[in-house]
């Protein structure tokens, strides 16, 4: 399973210009609607479409060592485990073997050499990779107005965003991007007519990028479960970086449970009396009383 990348596509657009962005880039119906479909934005040909996979690279290398004496795949595949063990020591041996066995497709062979010849790539997966940036269509998609919530696998879609941007040149587009891998692959930007016009991507792993992802994300579960293994008898002075940016996003956004341990608790009503965010500190009370009670 891939790591899921979420998304929030924002157009900065009103009335029937924005209307017709989301008109124009959505598909389906019911069930069946998407408010982003990538090929309403920068089409894959359907010519891709087709099953990539080893019995496809066997039967392309078959047909250009038979038809050049390119064995640059065949020879590879004889130092492998299983050749060695049936006894294959020639590249004729190991096509004979490909062949009688049915570890070839040349009907796929033959789609996937065309392709190259058209588009450049074999398959599908080869052409969304280098095309939209990602592997598959957006997925588990929301529509809220001008902002479009989708994720993609791995990675921000940018290629997409780029056609997208081109296509309504007069409209600007901002994207704010979030990998699962909380702190990892993080960033956001804007985009006019294909150019970024502005671009915020930090570092992996520093302080920004967990506030990004925080914000972003809005994980209040992560930030529960590592307070929540917080030492009890602990102090701040003995936690690590991480865990005192978990009790900073705790006090960012009011996320206090009586689950928390007192240090915890503690820490956070001093610093919301500190600052004089008494709605705070009352809420941390009543978590306490809450604690007491369990």
């Amino acid at each position: 399973m891939p790591n899921h990348v979420t998304n929030y596509l924002t157009i900065n657009a009103e009335g029937d210009i924005l209307e017709k962005i989301k008109r124009e880039i959505s598909s389906g119906d019911g069930d069946e609607y998407t408010p982003i479909d990538f090929n309403k934005i920068l089409p894959r040909p359907e010519e891709l479409d087709i099953t990539s996979g080893s019995q496809t690279d066997n039967a392309i290398a078959v047909m250009l060592y038979k038809k050049s004496g390119e064995d640059k795949r065949l020879r590879e595949m004889l130092n492998w485990h299983w050749p060695k063990e049936e006894g294959i020591a020639t590249m004729d041996e190991l096509v004979t073997h490909l062949i009688d066995k049915g570890l070839v497709d040349f009907d796929m062979a033959e789609r996937a050499i065309n392709n190259m010849k058209e588009y450049g790539h074999a398959d599908w997966y080869s052409w969304s990779i280098d095309k939209w940036g990602t592997k598959w269509n957006a997925y588990s998609t929301e529509d809220n107005g001008d902002e479009i919530v989708f994720q993609t696998a791995w990675s921000c879609p940018e290629g997409v965003i780029v056609a997208l941007s081109q296509k309504y040149p007069e409209v600007e587009f901002t994207v704010r991007y979030a990998d699962e891998d909380f702190g990892a692959n993080v960033g956001e930007f804007g985009i006019i007519d294909g150019v970024e016009t502005w671009t915020n991507i930090p570092d992996n792993g520093s302080v920004e990028a967990f506030r990004l992802a925080m914000d972003i994300l809005k994980d209040e579960w992560r930030v529960e479960y590592c307070l929540n293994d917080i030492e009890e008898d602990s102090s701040p002075s003995d936690w690590g970086n991480y865990e005192k940016l978990m009790c900073d996003f705790a006090y960012e956004y009011s996320l206090v449970e009586s689950s928390y341990p007192e240090c915890v608790l503690t820490h956070l009503e001093e610093k919301a009396v500190a600052r004089e965010n008494y709605e705070l500190a009352s809420l941390i009370k009543e978590k306490r009383k809450e604690k007491e009670e369990e």
